[in-house]
């Protein structure tokens, strides 16, 4: 208990003096955040310089962006030819998936010749079921039917082309995540 004896009158000092340095140290980071007379502070600093910084952050970042498009049309095709080369029986399987499609968008509304007859019969089929299939409205409901079976094939045809570009991307992956 000797050694602390003395602190007394050291104690009174700072609690003297505390509030005062604490005080000026809150001024100082006042001054220093919002300057004072003709000294501009911190936020003034950048408030100023913020379009300035914002402008070479986009730049960079523009830099950035053509730089990884350069590599991609530089290298994607060297990276889908080893995919080609790692798995030849797959890749060979997605190019006709392709071709087989691609002919598909061609005209997606056409029917086979064994499609039409398909759906003729099942129209001609239910209507002589009930014994009709001779009239007019015979004619219309056939025409609708088959109208009806060819949108249905677009629509299947336009899924089947979207299920194929998913297979291309699952088989060939994202080229900027390549790169």
């Amino acid at each position: 208990m000797g050694q602390f004896a003395d602190l007394g009158p050291l104690i009174e000092s700072e609690r003297k003096f505390r509030p005062q340095y604490t005080q000026l140290d809150v001024d100082m980071a006042r001054q220093a955040l919002y300057g004072d007379q003709g000294n501009n502070g911190l936020i003034d600093l950048l408030n100023r310089s913020s379009p300035e910084l914002a402008r070479i952050q986009q730049s960079a970042l523009t830099a950035q962006r053509e730089g990884d498009i350069a590599d991609v049309a530089r290298l994607a095709g060297a990276s889908r030819a080893a995919y080609d080369q790692l798995n030849p029986e797959g890749s060979a399987m997605l190019k006709r998936i392709n071709e087989l499609r691609m002919d598909e968008l061609q005209n997606p509304y056409a029917m086979s010749a064994s499609q039409r007859r398909e759906a003729q019969q099942a129209v001609r089929g239910a209507q002589a079921a009930r014994g009709m299939g001779y009239g007019p409205t015979d004619t219309f409901t056939e025409a609708m039917y088959l109208g009806d079976r060819q949108r249905g094939l677009f629509n299947e045809r336009i899924g089947g082309a979207a299920q194929a570009v998913g297979m291309n991307q699952a088989f060939y992956g994202d080229p900027f995540q390549q790169i």
